[in-house]
């Protein structure tokens, strides 16, 4: 403890301001209320990550008593393949700035083994296949293993200044490899707080599965998942997925299974402080009443406007989105003039080109990431917020870290999901509504509805109040995480 009777945490986060991910919000709301439920952080993290946008005004956001140490890291594959063969490569349900598996455009072994037979095929696929042994043993879980040996000497010196509990979030799962040392060396407790699944994750690249790397990332997995002093994941259905890679039966299993929990994301009101600012005149966040409905008519003169915040790529498309909207404009074209639709953050190149073509050209907004602040804002002046997730019961235990957000700003939501939890928040709360089935014309409805309320033809829905929002507050979710430190601090004594 310190000089305060604080309890000490190790926080290691590979995602962490000024990255934009959005895994690093999580872990500075923590860090940002732990200390009123009497714990101390000292956050550990990298100096200088690899991600897909920076947003450096999240830096305001963290206290200034925090420590944060920030090391070295060393990721090959940056040094091997040079800038050429950089592509964006979404690996799970959070966006991190891969390095794809693609050879360089014109190298020399691509033009070996596409152009001429012979020895000189037979030498391209060794290349290949030595590039990718190669691959395989710098990036096994993920190229961020190489940060792994700068994290556990940092956190060793951070330990023996004093430290009660080791706390790792991932992705990248490389941290729980760090944190898991950590605690084998010092015999510190380690909790594992796990954003997005590992290996049950529908993103784990195929390109893994079948192979040696996944049976050694599943023996990984297993690994760390036993000798966690507590593991927290964000979703009901995640825990069931993720617990099973444990395997086992009988007292040990269910004496195992007593150190899960679930910390879904939240939404801190202090981040819409700025958002009223740069929103312009607008509701207030929370429940939509009467007047906030013609607030909403007047400010935005006449367009309906339809808003996504978030990545697109694999099998979270728009083509339902899409689809729906020729649906409903097909039957009522005279409302085509007062829609737009805005899809704001990155997208992968063949979503991203089919959005740039088509007969929506002139109704669709693209644009790529925004800073923090400024997309709260565009959520204040949006008039129906979209949640798009791929269908399948797989994506049934995803919740959006997003959704917590447009729950608090209260405009009406329009989720596009797989039956599971993030549909059930939708519709426990009563802030919009559901389409699960893959139906064009079921879209449309909802769009119609949605814009007729908008309009003043029909009475909007009532919401539910503030008392069930308030469990999703970040300070709330820190103090959950404060009982699971508490717990497995005096399980370690």
């Amino acid at each position: 403890r310190n000089d305060q009777g604080m309890k000490r945490l190790l926080l290691i986060s590979y995602a962490f301001p000024p990255m934009a991910a959005v895994g690093g919000h999580r872990t500075v709301k923590f860090a940002k209320f732990l200390p009123e439920f009497g714990w101390e952080p000292t956050v550990l993290t990298v100096r200088s990550g690899f991600n897909y946008a920076y947003d450096p005004s999240l830096l305001d956001d963290l206290p200034g008593s925090l420590k944060v140490l920030r090391t070295r890291s060393m990721e090959p594959l940056r040094w091997w393949e040079g800038r050429k063969g950089r592509e964006t490569e979404y690996a799970s349900g959070e966006e991190v700035d891969r390095w794809g598996s693609s050879l360089p455009t014109g190298s020399e072994t691509e033009c070996s083994c596409s152009a001429v037979g012979g020895p000189a095929r037979d030498m391209g696929r060794a290349a290949r296949g030595i590039k990718q042994l190669a691959r395989d043993l710098l990036t096994t879980p993920d190229e961020q293993v190489w940060w792994i040996p700068f994290a556990v000497a940092a956190g060793l010196k951070a330990v023996a200044d004093g430290i009660d509990v080791i706390y790792t979030t991932s992705p990248p799962h490389s941290t729980h490899l760090a944190g898991w040392l950590l605690s084998l060396l010092t015999g510190k407790p380690w909790v594992a707080d796990f954003r997005d699944l590992w290996t049950s994750n529908i993103h784990f690249l195929p390109s893994r599965r079948g192979g040696k790397r996944e049976r050694v990332e599943r023996w990984l997995e297993a690994r760390l998942l036993r000798d966690a002093a507590a593991i927290i994941t964000t979703s009901e259905k995640s825990r069931e997925l993720l617990s099973s890679q444990i395997g086992g039966n009988g007292r040990a299993d269910r004496e195992a299974r007593t150190r899960w929990f679930t910390i879904t994301n939240g939404f801190d009101p202090d981040d819409f402080a700025d958002a009223v600012e740069e929103g312009g005149r607008g509701v207030q966040p929370g429940s939509l009443s009467p007047r906030d409905w013609g607030l909403l008519r007047e400010r935005d003169g006449g367009r309906f406007i339809i808003t996504f915040l978030g990545s697109l790529y694999g099998d979270r498309r728009p083509d339902l989105l899409l689809a729906g909207l020729k649906e409903w404009f097909r039957t009522e074209p005279e409302v085509r003039p007062f829609v737009r639709v805005k899809l704001v953050g990155n997208k992968s190149p063949d979503i991203e080109g089919r959005l740039s073509l088509g007969e929506l050209v002139g109704s669709i907004d693209i644009s790529g990431h925004l800073p923090h602040r400024k997309a709260l804002a565009l959520l204040r002046r949006s008039n129906l917020l979209l949640l798009l997730l791929g269908g399948g019961e797989e994506n049934g235990g995803v919740i959006p870290a997003k959704l917590f957000e447009y729950l608090y700003v209260g405009q009406p939501i329009l989720a596009l999901v797989p039956e599971g939890e993030a549909a059930m928040l939708v519709r426990l709360l009563a802030r919009g509504s559901v389409v699960t089935e893959e139906s064009p014309q079921a879209v449309a409805r909802e769009l119609r509805y949605w814009y007729r309320a908008w309009r003043g033809e029909i009475d909007p829905p009532p919401t539910e109040g503030g008392g069930l929002l308030s469990l999703y507050e970040r300070r709330n979710c820190t103090s959950m995480l404060a009982r699971v430190l508490e717990y497995v601090r005096k399980d370690n004594r």
